[in-house]
């Protein structure tokens, strides 16, 4: 119980060593920012918006188009 929850503090604090690292660098910090908001962007489109509820059928095509 104990020993795995002191490892998985350990993984933790290597992780945020490294990720804190990583970050240093302006353009890597800007790049990650744009991925994350593109990836954002990309699967928001998909789950907002009346044709979701087309695709589980609450929604009719023609009511769509007017």
């Amino acid at each position: 119980c104990c020993h795995k929850i002191l490892e998985i503090e350990k993984i933790m604090r290597e992780f945020y060593k490294f990720y804190l690292t990583e970050h240093k660098n302006v353009t890597n910090r800007r790049l990650h920012f744009l991925g994350i908001l593109l990836a954002f962007l990309f699967f928001n489109q998909d789950f907002t918006g009346p044709e979701i509820l087309q695709k589980f059928g609450h929604i009719s095509r023609t009511a769509l188009s007017r």
